[in-house]
């Protein structure tokens, strides 16, 4: 989530400056929220809240789902098709060393 934050989603802007802002703040917002449910998915297996825990394991399964389909449907086709080849080169090598 941080190299799409700090990598991916700036190439894209950079890529086409009129890129829609909202596929990336959309992802954003659900990174933030998957952050969130996993921080308190370890505090209630850490507190051995098995119930709350299963709610929260659930939780992100939805989450996930749509988030994943958003960025394989979205800003990574997106990618695909408006950053040049060898730009694509340079992500994958920044992920990778990451």
């Amino acid at each position: 989530m941080t190299w799409e934050e700090e990598t991916l989603f700036p190439a894209l802007r950079a890529a086409d400056d009129r890129y829609p802002g909202k596929k990336i703040e959309s992802l954003v917002i659900d990174h933030a929220r998957i952050r969130e449910r996993l921080g308190a998915l370890a505090s209630e297996i850490g507190g051995m809240e098995w119930a709350d825990a299963n709610r929260s394991v659930e939780d992100l399964w939805v989450l996930l789902e749509g988030h994943n389909r958003d960025e394989e449907k979205g800003v990574y086709t997106d990618a695909d098709r408006l950053i040049p080849e060898s730009g694509r080169r340079d992500l994958l090598v920044r992920w990778r060393a990451s």
